[in-house]
């Protein structure tokens, strides 16, 4: 099986902010994180397109979100 072809292969633990995950999807990164308990709700915290530039400065970026209940 080639690991390439696996969604799981796409998905990196983010150093900082704690317990955030990125999912590579095409050029577009999706941060998430999990709720309390973990497993139990997925929470999106941001959709960010990949270009050319992204990965010139890095720094520790704060997404701000709220968590809508509907």
């Amino acid at each position: 099986m080639d690991d390439k072809a696996s969604p799981i292969s796409d998905i990196k633990k983010l150093s900082s902010p704690e317990n955030h995950y990125r999912l590579r999807l095409g050029d577009y990164r999706v941060i998430y994180t999990f709720g309390d308990p973990p497993g139990d709700t997925c929470y999106v915290v941001a959709v960010k397109r990949r270009t050319t530039t992204t990965y010139l400065h890095e720094e520790d970026t704060e997404y701000d979100y709220s968590v809508h209940q509907g």
